[in-house]
């Protein structure tokens, strides 16, 4: 196994590196192609940029499997991981002041849309954990013993990266939460004005949920603390409860089909907007 392990780790890597040029191109095809306004901005937006981020994480993770094998190559590939951490980053952050101007403007997305408030989570807790893997991997492979630079063979180098590393994910973590206060202050105010018809665009509420529970409980690994732990306990078991109601409600639509059915546009989901009856309704609200 000893044998095959790098080969294995380093084809993955180099396949999951050749999927780079095309974020970027679908980040650009995104921007040149289609036509875009303020008032129908939603957070969904930053779905072109946020795979950057998942790359990176995803780089983090192999990263730490290669240090048995490769340094080198566990090197090079959390080399490649922080390159796309920063653009996928940078670019959620411009998008994210850009969806809050649209709030201050034009108020909460109407209809359906609502349940984008939650996406802005998964840059931010998805950069901050792969930013928390970035660190990890540095501490664990500098110095190097060979070469000539001064910076790689540096004995404080990789402890001085792992703790702006950890600094940095804290302070992703802090946007992650600020996010959730919004994305939660929303969809409430929503939900006593308008109801809400089950679709698919549900699923959205679990990713971005999972990530931060996730990293929540990677820093509680990283601090040693109770607090961490358990509130990324208690958060990962109300993602997992979200996880099946949506799972169970997208199984009894599909035996007649309309959960297959397309969103409804803004304009003629006049129904969206009804308040609430005071009877009991099918409908999620």
């Amino acid at each position: 196994m000893g044998s095959e392990g790098p080969g294995f780790f380093t084809l993955f890597g180099r396949c999951g590196g050749l999927t780079s040029p095309y974020r970027f191109y679908a980040a650009g095809e995104w921007t040149t192609s289609h036509k875009h306004s303020l008032q129908a901005m939603t957070a969904a937006w930053l779905l072109p940029v946020v795979t950057l981020t998942v790359a990176a994480s995803s780089g983090g993770v192999l990263a730490r499997a290669l240090q048995a094998y490769s340094p080198v190559n566990a090197l090079i590939t959390i080399t490649v991981a922080v390159f796309l951490v920063t653009v996928g980053l940078t670019l959620a952050l411009m998008i994210i002041t850009i969806y809050l101007l649209r709030l201050i403007v034009h108020g909460l997305p109407p209809g359906y849309k609502i349940l984008s408030v939650f996406l802005p989570l998964g840059p931010t807790a998805q950069s901050g954990y792969a930013i928390l893997l970035i660190g990890q991997n540095f501490k664990a492979l500098l110095p190097l013993d060979h070469g000539s630079s001064g910076f790689l063979t540096s004995e404080r180098t990789g402890e001085t990266i792992h703790v702006v590393c950890v600094c940095v994910a804290f302070l992703l973590w802090s946007l992650a939460v600020m996010c959730i206060m919004f994305a939660l202050l929303g969809t409430l105010e929503a939900a006593r004005r308008t109801r809400f018809p089950f679709m698919l665009q549900f699923w959205g509420l679990v990713f971005p949920n999972g990530v931060f529970a996730n990293f929540t409980i990677n820093l509680a690994r990283t601090f040693d603390s109770p607090f961490f732990r358990v509130f990324g306990a208690i958060y990962a078991v109300a993602t997992l409860l979200v996880w099946i109601f949506v799972t169970s409600r997208t199984v009894a639509l599909v035996y007649d089909r309309s959960i297959f059915a397309p969103p409804i546009d803004d304009d003629d989901s006049s129904n969206l907007h009804e308040p609430l009856p005071n009877s009991a309704t099918s409908t999620v609200g």
